[in-house]
Parts: structure tokens; sequence; C-alpha cells
């Protein structure tokens, strides 16, 4: 597991790990990051890692934030979470 602060950081490195032939399993981000979008971002990574398994998390209701997209057998979902008060 690799934490980085922010998203071209990260595709950077997904484009190193793909120049060795490595592998990305599962890409967990939020819709808020500094330099680009959640959404931005998994559109890039999915271009360097076409199969890689994508989380979106975001805690504001912003119904535009999380699109749903299908990209050949790719589909991302929107998932809803309302605070418990």
């Amino acid at each position: 597991m690799t934490t980085i602060d922010s998203g071209n950081s990260v595709i950077d490195l997904l484009k190193r790990l793909k120049f060795r032939n490595e592998s990305i399993a599962l890409s967990i981000v939020d819709q808020r990051m500094p330099q680009m979008t959640g959404v931005d971002f998994l559109e890039q990574a999915m271009e360097i890692f076409p199969d890689i398994k994508r989380v979106l998390l975001t805690a504001y209701a912003d119904t535009d934030a999380a699109k749903i997209y299908k990209q050949g057998k790719n589909m991302a979902m929107k998932l809803s979470v309302m605070p418990l008060l």
C-alpha cells in the first residue's frame, strides 16, 4: 500500500510501475484532491492500467462529483452514504 498526497504524483508513480511491468489491483481516491479531482485521476489511471479496480470517495452532496460511466467492461457506480445523526 502507498499513500501519496497529490493526483499528479500518483500518475507519475503509476507510469513508473507500468514501465517496470508491475501491476495495481485497487485505487482508492477522494474526489477532492490537490491538483485534480478523483474522477480526473481515475480516468488517467485507467489509461495506464485499464483493469484497475476503482473506489471514489466523496463526503460532499455534489451529484456531479461521482459520475456513472461505462468504458468497456469497467463501470463506476455512485454510492451515497448519509451520516448518522
